[in-house]
């Protein structure tokens, strides 16, 4: 990039060469498939000006949870944060589908989600979507109580799958790029048919890997509300993040560390 900034006139040829090597690192990047696949371009990179940082969608989706939190009710009001955070705890440590699913659509106000699809009952309704405005959606279906030995059927990955068009029909607006779904399970084997029906943004978590989560995002927001108090929303800004980051719960990094085994690699 800096070779086709000193030599415009072999601009086209220099950025043949950033292209393959943003290629070869993507490629690289067997571990960070969500990060992978969201990486800027070398066009987009060589169009920003010399020194000037270049936003990335991790960035975004950081930045969109910060302001999420910092305007966010639970800051303040300690009763509803008691009772958000008990509904959350006690819900994941469950394996019935009520009280699992009710935690997870509990859990998006600490992550910092900008709202969850509205919960109607319906048939092949989600479990889950939050939805980051329009940066990122995250879907879930949560199979916590079904039998570790036996194999993930085709059936259940091809309606996880379904989950974001669900949502964005019912929503009217179009998913983002780089929006996945996480299946939540204790089973590790899959039917060789399921394998062939998932979608590419289709992701095998366990549910101790959300528990982690969920326990990491109420110590910090712990922190957050007592560090937080009396705070304007830029000052808040600033806390919210070093708290988020110590704890490992920006966005990027949470979902960096679920986003690690894609059911269609099998």
């Amino acid at each position: 990039m800096i070779a086709a900034r000193q030599h415009p006139t072999r601009r086209q040829s220099w950025l043949q060469v950033g292209t393959r090597h943003f290629a070869d690192a993507r490629a690289a990047a067997t571990d960070t498939r969500w990060l992978a696949e969201l990486c800027t371009d070398a066009e987009h990179l060589l169009a920003a000006q010399p020194g000037q940082r270049t936003e990335t969608p991790s960035d975004t989706l950081d930045g969109l949870a910060i302001a999420q939190i910092a305007a966010s009710p639970l800051r303040e009001d300690a009763r509803q944060f008691a009772t958000l955070t008990r509904t959350v705890e006690d819900g994941l440590a469950q394996s019935e589908a009520p009280a699992y699913e009710q935690a997870l659509n509990a859990l998006w106000q600490l992550a910092g989600a900008t709202k969850a699809l509205k919960r109607t009952s319906a048939a092949a309704e989600p479990d889950s979507v939050w939805m980051f405005d329009q940066v990122m959606w995250l879907g879930w279906e949560a199979k916590t109580g079904t039998d570790p030995d036996k194999e993930i059927p085709a059936g259940d990955v091809r309606e996880a799958a379904s989950h974001l068009t669900y949502a964005s029909h019912e929503s009217g607006q179009p998913v983002p790029a780089g929006s996945v779904t996480l299946y939540v399970t204790h089973q590790q084997r899959m039917h060789h048919a399921a394998v062939k029906v998932a979608s590419a943004g289709l992701y095998l978590v366990t549910p101790e890997q959300v528990s982690q989560v969920a326990e990491r995002l109420i110590t910090a927001w712990q922190t957050i509300r007592t560090q937080t108090r009396g705070q304007d929303l830029q000052q808040a800004g600033a806390t919210i993040e070093a708290a988020l980051r110590m704890h490992r719960v920006l966005p990027s990094q949470w979902l960096e560390e679920l986003l690690t085994r894609r059911i269609s690699d099998g």
